[in-house]
């Protein structure tokens, strides 16, 4: 019986290491606190940071306190721009500003850390249901099928 359970155990390290780093190597998916509000159905506009933008009718806008500050502290906004660009506002940057790597969508999806405790966007293109992610390292990355 023993040898059983070892050899499974082998077995599963083995499959493991195989596999890369193991799952256990990585942190769970964290959502910090966000808030989703819809843009004006008039006018397409919404505010973040005293800053007035015009997005996508209907979509969402949502800003997010990445380092869950107590109280609550926004840290960035994000929303889509009626040519489906992808824009983000945070409180150094003065504007809102178009996110690099020339991303398209329809609507704001989430926003969460990572597995790899990166800040993620996620968005999502009607037309075809898909989830789009680009998450900042560095910079932000090139989006990527989520």
């Amino acid at each position: 019986m023993l040898k059983r359970i070892a050899a499974a155990l082998l077995v599963a390290g083995a499959l493991l290491a195989a596999a890369g780093t193991p799952a256990s190597a990585l942190a769970p998916r964290q959502y910090p606190p966000a808030e989703a509000y819809w843009v004006s159905p008039q006018t397409g506009q919404s505010e973040c940071f005293g800053k007035t933008g015009t997005f996508k009718r209907p979509s969402r806008v949502w800003r997010v306190d990445w380092n869950w500050s107590n109280p609550r502290s926004w840290d960035e906004c994000f929303g889509i721009a009626p040519n489906r660009a992808i824009y983000h506002i945070w409180p150094a940057s003065g504007r809102w500003v178009e996110m690099p790597n020339g991303g398209r969508a329809d609507d704001v999806a989430n926003l969460f850390i990572n597995e790899n405790g990166y800040r993620t966007v996620q968005v999502v293109v009607s037309a075809s249901g898909a989830l789009y992610c680009s998450h900042l390292v560095v910079g932000w990355t090139a989006w990527y099928r989520c």
